[in-house]
């Protein structure tokens, strides 16, 4: 139903944000994590998982701008 883990974002070419959730959301309302461009930085976090066990990403940021993500699970949460 949910992991905890540790999200890490680097190499980004533009700032703002990500936002982590169980399911896909193109218009997020707030952010899991906040970065400025060329950044590494790191946010513990625990986050629920969609019906079917996945978990979605969604960069705020402008349009042809990438980054990259790692996130370690260090738990899970089961029914």
């Amino acid at each position: 139903t949910g992991v905890t883990g540790n999200l890490t974002v680097t190499g980004s070419s533009a700032g703002w944000a990500i936002y982590l959730g169980p399911d896909a959301n193109p218009s997020p309302t707030s952010s899991t994590i906040n970065f400025k461009a060329g950044d590494t930085l790191a946010n513990g976090l625990t986050v629920a998982l969609s019906a079917t066990g996945t978990l979605s990403a969604t960069y705020m940021s402008s349009a042809g701008s990438t980054t990259d993500l790692v996130f370690d699970v260090t738990g899970y949460f089961t029914p």
